[in-house]
């Protein structure tokens, strides 16, 4: 019984819109969290010693939609466009646009919104750059096919 090849870019792509969806998802609650009390969470934070102002739960929240739609996006584009001709490019270039917003949410976790480093930092790069690398494995083994 022949069994057709699925590339692997789809199968990481297929991790990439899980997580894009949770990350939407948490995002969406956070938004609903912050607007539905936003003067509770800061007196909240306050009462345990933390700095807590509007400002960096908006970019909380916005960070986390940005990553969850970007996240999906790159999913489903690696999902419907992995394996077919002519279209290799834009996968490759959501896979630039993952890393960007890695590291620019990174960057305002730790500078803006008072974050430490942490090991756990390393995940996304880790699968954003296995999204990367299926990427452009797909590429190069669809020219090897129109060869």
């Amino acid at each position: 019984m022949y069994r057709k090849r699925v590339p692997i870019l789809r199968m990481i792509a297929m991790c990439e819109l899980i997580l894009g969806v949770w990350e939407l998802m948490q995002g969406v609650l956070l938004a609903y969290a912050v607007l539905s009390d936003m003067d509770g969470l800061i007196q909240m934070a306050q009462e345990m010693g933390e700095v807590l102002t509007k400002t960096m739960m908006f970019s909380t929240v916005g960070i986390s939609l940005a990553g969850g739609i970007v996240m999906t996006a790159a999913g489903l584009l690696g999902m419907f466009l992995g394996g077919k001709e002519g279209k290799e490019k834009p996968p490759i270039l959501f896979s630039y646009g993952l890393f960007v917003y890695t590291i620019l949410a990174d960057a305002v976790s730790v500078f803006a919104l008072g974050g430490q480093i942490s090991l756990s930092m390393l995940f996304p790069f880790l699968l954003h750059g296995f999204y990367l690398w299926a990427a452009i494995r797909n590429k190069k083994d669809l020219e090897a096919a129109a060869m």
